[in-house]
């Protein structure tokens, strides 16, 4: 159960890091959190439901392959949305 409760936690950390890192002003969009969150939550499910075990001994690698995955898919997703539902995409 903890690797949901870490993905989840590295998600909403990225998603903070990635907007106090932009250089321009941009208005708080709470669908980009909530997405992030959400692939954050079924990257943690899959990690659970797959037998992987968090332990005090592997979290640092775990919490590394996490901020990638949890960014690479954050990406499909994105792009997914574009193309399925361009009418309904904000930037």
């Amino acid at each position: 159960m903890y690797e949901i409760v870490m993905a989840v936690i590295t998600a909403l950390v990225l998603s903070l890091v990635i907007y106090l890192g932009k250089e321009k002003e941009e208005v708080f969009q709470p669908y980009k959190l909530v997405r992030t969150l959400a692939v954050g939550a079924v990257l943690g499910v899959i990690a659970y439901s797959s037998g992987y075990a968090l332990t005090a001994d592997n979290w640092e690698a775990y919490l590394a392959a996490n901020t990638s995955i949890i960014v690479i898919a954050d990406v499909v997703v994105k792009a997914a949305w574009r193309k399925l539902a361009p009418s309904t995409w904000q930037e």
